[in-house]
């Protein structure tokens, strides 16, 4: 017996878009019942192939479960990579900037540190977190804010402030800067030092952009 989906009518007002409307089936997509003109009607059904049925048949309570092991352990295995790969990109970008010794304070005397890490929540709040705490997106990135102290003259000190997502696709690394505007870089070659110099240097660029207002030339 033939098993079939019903996925919804077309109506074609004209004989001239049947064959836009004909081509998945034409293709062995799809089957196409057609009911006559003048409003040709057309019903598509998807019909599973005999593979995809007999590879569902075999499917049990258990194999579903292990499925569901297995991607949890493929996110975990994903989180905890980029996870490093976002300390390693932290220790270049500080390294990089050749920060002063000694801990900075606000004008309150509030002890401060030259580099923080948040994330931000849907609404926007930012929470600070250490790198090895932040948590995976639905789309799989790490995304996080870079604050850098940029003065003291505040009771807590000032900052600008740049967001970063970290991402995989296959095996090439992705990691994009938002300031002004979204600009991404792919990261490539071992994992040695120095592998995140290009993205720290687009990290400090999209911070002096921040900083620069050409209304005040």
């Amino acid at each position: 017996a033939t098993i079939s989906l019903y996925l919804g009518t077309i109506t074609a007002t004209a004989p001239s878009l049947l064959p836009l409307v004909l081509l998945p089936a034409l293709c062995g997509f799809l089957f196409v019942q057609v009911e006559r003109f003048p409003y040709q009607k057309v019903v598509i059904m998807n019909v599973p192939s005999s593979e995809l049925l007999e590879y569902g048949m075999q499917i049990i309570y258990d194999t579903i479960r292990e499925r569901k092991s297995q991607l949890d352990e493929q996110k975990q295995k994903r989180k905890v990579r980029l996870q490093g790969d976002a300390i390693a990109l932290m220790s270049e970008f500080k390294q990089s900037l050749l920060l002063p010794d000694g801990i900075p304070s606000g004008s309150s005397g509030i002890k401060l540190s030259y580099v923080r890490t948040f994330v931000k929540s849907s609404d926007g709040m930012k929470t600070e977190r250490p790198l090895q705490g932040v948590q995976l997106n639905g789309a799989h990135q790490l995304v996080f804010t870079i604050d850098l102290l940029v003065s003291e003259h505040h009771p807590n000190g000032e900052w600008v402030s740049v967001d970063v997502e970290m991402w995989y696709e296959e095996s090439t690394l992705t990691v994009a800067v938002l300031g002004r505007k979204r600009r991404h870089i792919t990261v490539t070659g071992p994992d040695v030092s120095g592998r995140f110099y290009e993205a720290a240097a687009l990290i400090k660029e999209t911070m002096m952009d921040l900083l620069t207002d050409d209304r005040l030339n």
